[in-house]
């Protein structure tokens, strides 16, 4: 793991061991160290060092909690909120099980940091540097997470205002009358797929009767360890998911490690822009020992159940044919060790590249079935890092590009009669839903707890009136324009 290659450093143990000689506190030698190599990692001009400052911040912490007693660091942040300037993976679960109210954060919010704490239900804002230096320690605190708002020292009127807001949103979100067919005003059926990050998500989905596992993002397992886990780890996380959702189909999106998701313990790539670079099936084609064991894990678990394996970031037909082909490896091996496999396990790509739409026809051809992956076919359609504040505004779902390119992608499965959905935040977005059954989506891949809004909507739509509006939407070339008929509506 990361901390155990910093611990083999004898520069880093060695100047710990001089300090506490000279008479140091071990704990204050261990600040003193860590502060030294934070200043070191952050100074350096190669973006995969300047990330291993949180490596060796977050090792001080684990050497520090192992140097102090229990009851220093059991500790229970119930009704409280936590302003912290760097966040991991491993400290969200921490304070999740510290039971914490909510996050502030004040850099960048990564989209798996944001997944994993809307997965364990923790509210989470992020804020920039002046703001977060004005917040003052131990004062009252309201956070609005779903605007992004936070309130120091909230008046009385501002909070019962919350207390109302809060109790329409129960009310609105209540499962009681959730349907487990959905239906348009006009009778046609859509299904809401779950997505599922981790297996806590699982009851949610059950819960809101999804139809199946749309996304499972399996970076997540990989994410929150120290190491990669084993092929016997990946079946028994793969086979939970599998009999939760009861022989519901389950769809597993292979690793899609890189961009924002990257992983401490893996440092054989240093990359100027990461999001251009080695990721998600560009990584697991080069690994071979390790996107192998991850297809192994999955086929052994999903024996009896409509299983899915979907392939991200495909920028062209070779790169699918060339997973598919990984995949037939995988089980002629199994089988030859005598285990049993789903032969009729669908091969899907993850429509989230421009090069992958211009080719949308010929991967209809070669697939089971399409994904449209909107959060990163907007990213990387318009050049634009959602995760940078500085241009996140020009993050446009309804960008017309969009618009165009999701429509192109759902006539090429058409005409090749492969099944077609849609994920990310696009497939939550209320108004948007004409649009998308407008244009012949009939399968929603969805955080499930959007669920409640999301039936609201499909119940209320009549498809001929949502494929005429879709059509108004498609002549459309300008965002203003867009926008503007969007709002009339």
């Amino acid at each position: 793991s990361a901390h155990l290659l910093i611990l083999e450093d004898e520069q880093f143990t060695g100047r710990i061991r001089e300090l506490i000689a000279e008479g140091a506190a071990a704990l204050h030698a261990i600040h003193v160290v860590v502060d030294e190599y934070v200043e070191i990692f952050s100074s350096s001009s190669v973006p995969m060092i300047r990330e291993k400052v949180l490596d060796v911040k977050d090792l001080g912490n684990r050497l520090g909690r192992n140097l102090c007693s229990e009851e220093e660091f059991n500790s229970d942040y119930g009704g409280q909120i936590i302003a912290v300037r760097e966040l991991l993976p491993s400290d969200i679960l921490k304070f999740s099980a510290e039971q914490v109210e909510g996050l502030i954060i004040c850099s960048g919010v990564t989209s798996h940091n944001a997944i994993i704490c809307r997965s364990l239900g923790i509210p989470m804002v992020a804020i920039s540097r002046d703001a977060f230096d004005m917040i003052p320690d131990g004062v009252p605190i309201l956070m609005d997470a779903t605007q992004g708002i936070i309130y120091v020292k909230p008046s009385d009127e501002i909070i019962s205002k919350y207390q109302e807001l809060e109790e329409t949103w129960r009310v609105l979100n209540d499962a009681s009358d959730v349907q487990e067919v959905r239906r348009t005003a006009c009778g046609e059926v859509v299904e809401i797929m779950a997505n599922i990050n981790l297996l806590s998500d699982l009851e949610p989905a059950r819960h809101f009767k999804a139809n199946g596992v749309g996304l499972y993002r399996s970076e997540f397992p990989f994410i929150v360890r120290s190491d990669f886990p084993s092929e016997e780890e990946q079946t028994h996380i793969y086979a939970r998911l599998v009999e939760n959702m009861e022989g519901r189909s389950v769809t597993l999106r292979t690793l899609d490690i890189g961009g924002d998701k990257m992983l401490s313990y893996y440092s054989n790539v240093t990359e100027a822009n990461p999001f251009l670079g080695m990721r998600a099936i560009r990584f697991s084609l080069q690994n071979r020992d390790i996107f192998s064991q991850q297809l192994r894990a999955f086929l052994r678990a999903g024996v009896e159940v409509d299983a899915r394996i979907m392939f991200p970031l495909i920028a062209s037909v070779d790169d699918f044919i060339a997973a598919r082909e990984i995949v037939w490896e995988c089980m002629n091996e199994l089988e030859s060790q005598g285990v049993a496999v789903n032969r009729e396990t669908q091969l899907g790509v993850m429509m989230e590249l421009p090069s992958a739409v211009e080719v949308a026809e010929e991967l209809a051809d070669e697939a089971d079935f399409l994904s449209i992956g909107s959060n990163d076919l907007v990213q990387y359609m318009l050049a634009v890092d959602r995760t940078n504040e500085q241009v996140s505004a020009l993050y446009k779902s309804h960008h017309p590009a969009i618009l165009r390119a999701i429509h192109r992608i759902v006539v090429a499965a058409q005409r090749a009669g492969k099944p077609v959905s849609i994920c990310g935040d696009l497939a939550t977005e209320a108004h948007m839903t004409p649009f998308l059954l407008g244009i012949g989506l009939r399968t929603l891949s969805i955080d499930i707890g959007s669920a409640p809004s999301i039936e609201r909507a499909i119940a209320e739509i009549d498809l001929a009136e949502a494929e005429e509006l879709a059509a108004r939407l498609l002549t459309m070339g300008r965002i203003s324009e867009i926008e503007a008929f969007l709002i009339d509506r």
